[in-house]
């Protein structure tokens, strides 16, 4: 064999061995990454596995909390209404204007716990979906009658452009309705003056709802955020505005649970349009 063969031939036979050293060695990281990457998963189990078990919990302590904060706020507010009702005898304006207060002030707190415990249940698991036809029209008039009192004390008008011959939407109407609700209350409590307008739209495979006002409007690096839990618009505006930051978190949720999205077009000192699609679903 020439001698530049041999010496080829020797060249290529180290390198084998050497490519072959190389293998035994990455094989043997792999399998110690291997080991590593599994005794990591077990753990991210044993975390997943505590987290959903004080998940659990919490939505049991705030629904049995909810129940206990409850019972008495309901007592008051049936004795505030008995008062307003005349039942008690009569009461000055002063006495009464003082009582709407409360009133408003206690049906807040309510929608509020009633917020936390259904977000609550989402996170659980616990929220199931009572799905039927319904109608978009009767679905309106609950949230505006819901929400008239708030507006009233605003001096806000509520107008409702909802089309005509609107096919029956389909989804749990309860649901639908409470993050509607919200989305007016929610416009209501950013607009000092002017009105708040509902609209709902045949889009042929979806309804389209629409609650505009002529509020304060969300800043533009905001916007991205605004329906993420508990987030609140930038603190001089919170000192004037108050809120948890939940009800628009639980509105995304409980329309995002039932198929539709939600979105929100909003320009500062002008005013916000919130939007939110149901899919016309087949029928069952």
């Amino acid at each position: 064999m020439p001698r530049f063969e041999a010496a080829a031939a020797l060249e290529i036979e180290n390198t084998i061995k050497k490519l072959e050293e190389l293998n035994q060695k990455l094989e043997i990281k792999m399998g110690l990454r291997k080991k590593e990457l599994e005794g990591k998963c077990l753990e991210l189990e044993d975390v997943n596995r505590g987290i959903l078990s004080v998940t659990k919990h919490k939505a049991a302590f705030l629904a049995s909390m909810s129940h206990e904060i409850q019972t008495p706020i309901n007592s008051i507010l049936a004795s505030i209404d008995s008062i307003l009702g005349g039942l008690r005898g009569e009461i000055s304006e002063k006495t009464r204007a003082v009582l709407l207060v409360m009133r408003q002030n206690g049906i807040n707190l309510l929608t509020l716990i009633n917020d936390i415990l259904d977000f609550a249940k989402i996170e659980a698991g616990k929220m199931k979906l009572n799905s039927a036809q319904f109608s978009v029209y009767d679905l309106a008039a609950v949230a505006v009658d819901k929400t008239s009192r708030e507006a009233q004390a605003k001096g806000i008008k509520i107008n409702t452009e909802l089309e005509k011959n609107l096919p029956m939407g389909w989804g749990d109407a309860k649901k639908v309705e409470r993050a509607m609700s919200n989305l007016i209350s929610n416009a209501i409590k950013f607009t000092k003056e002017g009105q708040i307008t509902i609209r709902a739209k045949n889009m042929a495979d979806h309804l389209l709802f629409e609650i505009q006002d002529t509020g304060i409007g969300i800043p533009e690096d905001q916007l991205t955020g605004i329906f993420e839990e508990f987030a609140q618009l930038e603190k001089t505006l919170i000192k004037e505005y108050q809120g948890t930051g939940i009800g628009l978190a639980l509105s995304r949720r409980l329309i995002e649970m039932q198929g539709g999205q939600i979105f929100v077009e909003s320009e500062l000192g002008k005013g916000s349009i919130f939007r939110f699609s149901l899919p016309l679903k087949d029928r069952p």
